[in-house]
């Protein structure tokens, strides 16, 4: 049974009705009825303002106790009706009183025909040792096969990191195309066409839908691994800005997320086998990051996987020290190794794969790598998805706020703030993506 809050501001002549959970009711023309005789009996307020003292409070009572009759007659017709659902509307007025609503409200955001989480589920999703997901045929065949026939060739994207049309790959090296470049926002770019695929896929992957897919999905833990993040997201609850999510331009100051989407190869490996990154996390305003693999036809080059790692303690950094590196075996240029790898242990490998979807969680303790791969004539490819959040060196979370919390991480917020507007991850996620509730 559905339970209501009225409240009745004499001062603005306004009736808000609240409901957990916010129904759509089945019986419409009782709702009708409801709705013209409140209306009926506001408009003569105006009138009744004249009123003093005991016989203003009398009336108000009486005014509210007639509604909740007619309402509870309203729902006691059908309690079991599916049209009570979650699915709700939203209350006129956003005010710390009513921001706090059901969490059964949150529905799955709207996704699109090229997004790669469109086949996501909730239960897919590994909560240790730090968020993540792995989707294998991510997208549907003829959407993987046209982005596959249209990606972007080797020389385009040497040309477009390098600056130069005439400048020779290096070995096992990265070479991208980022979503400036192919949404037309980079004045002197060296792609001379954007295939329209591909332009709409960075599109929809900069957007704040995505983001809201992104927060939908990993929302369970959001809090525990990137508490500035719900801090920041706080901020846009409060605000009632959902639209100043999220986008790709660097330039918007009124953002809160700089999305990003890169084509991406680590060049053909002309040497000694080599690996094109070691074990590190990525920059920490970095909260989200996604590898959609789009292995080439007839590689069969064993390596390029990328590791998920476990710290055996707590995830501590190697100095930046070329010679403590050295004395620990580690390399010191290349592929920018952070880690001790006697300090971690293997979680999962996800095997570079056509079609396949690696995403997660950034934080302290989201330690990865890519492994070696022997000499060969073939360009490791995928597309890149990824985010970073706008902040101050000194709000985001550090190292030493994440500590051993069972088989995972728990990391405590470094900005101390006695705002009482405090909302969980699935709150503060549901405002942001469930708006219309």
């Amino acid at each position: 049974m559905p339970r209501f809050r009225l409240i009745l501001d004499l001062d603005q002549l306004q009736l808000y009705i609240f409901t957990e959970p916010p129904p759509t009711l089945g019986n419409t023309d009782e709702v009708s009825n409801l709705k013209a005789i409140t209306k009926e009996i506001l408009d003569s307020l105006n009138d009744l303002m004249r009123l003093k003292g005991a016989v203003k409070v009398l009336f108000t009572l009486s005014l509210c106790v007639f509604l909740c009759i007619k309402i509870v007659e309203i729902s006691s017709k059908n309690p079991s009706d599916p049209a009570w659902g979650d699915t709700g509307t939203r209350a006129g007025r956003i005010s710390r009183e009513t921001t706090r609503k059901n969490a059964s409200c949150l529905q799955r955001p709207d996704s699109h025909r090229l997004s790669v989480l469109q086949r996501a589920r909730l239960e897919d999703v590994r909560t240790e040792p730090f968020p993540y997901i792995v989707i294998k045929d991510a997208l549907p065949e003829p959407i993987y096969a046209a982005l596959e026939q249209h990606f972007l060739s080797d020389a385009e994207l040497v040309a477009e990191t390098t600056g130069s049309e005439t400048q020779r790959m290096r070995s096992n090296y990265r070479y991208s195309a980022k979503a400036d470049a192919l949404l037309g926002l980079k004045k002197q770019s060296k792609i001379k066409r954007v295939p329209s695929i591909i332009r709409e896929f960075a599109q929809y992957h900069t957007s704040s839908q995505f983001v809201h897919e992104v927060l939908w999905l990993f929302r369970s833990k959001l809090g525990e691994y990137r508490p500035d993040l719900l801090r920041k997201l706080h901020d846009v609850v409060k605000n009632g800005e959902p639209n100043w999510l999220a986008s790709p331009d660097k330039n918007s100051g009124k953002h809160l997320i700089k999305t990003e989407v890169e084509l991406v190869i680590n060049s053909p490996v002309y040497q000694s086998p080599s690996s094109v990154r070691g074990y590190h996390h990525d920059k920490l305003n970095e909260i989200f990051a996604g590898l959609l693999y789009m292995r080439k036809k007839g590689d069969h080059t064993p390596g390029g996987n990328f590791q998920i790692l476990r710290c055996k303690h707590e995830c501590r950094k190697v100095p930046e020290n070329a010679e403590i590196k050295r004395r620990l075996g580690i390399a010191t240029t290349g592929r920018h190794e952070q880690y001790d790898p006697k300090t971690l242990e293997l979680d999962n490998e996800v095997v570079y794969g056509r079609n396949t979807l690696a995403m997660f969680i950034n934080s302290p303790v989201s330690v990865h790598a890519v492994t070696a791969r022997p000499k060969t004539k073939f360009a490791r490819r995928y597309i890149n998805v990824n985010a970073d959040l706008k902040l101050r060196q000194s709000e985001i979370v550090k190292e030493e706020d994440c500590l051993k919390s069972g088989t995972g991480y728990s990391c405590r917020d470094n900005v101390d703030e006695s705002d009482s507007f405090q909302l969980t991850t699935s709150e503060a996620v549901n405002q942001i993506v469930g708006l219309n509730c």
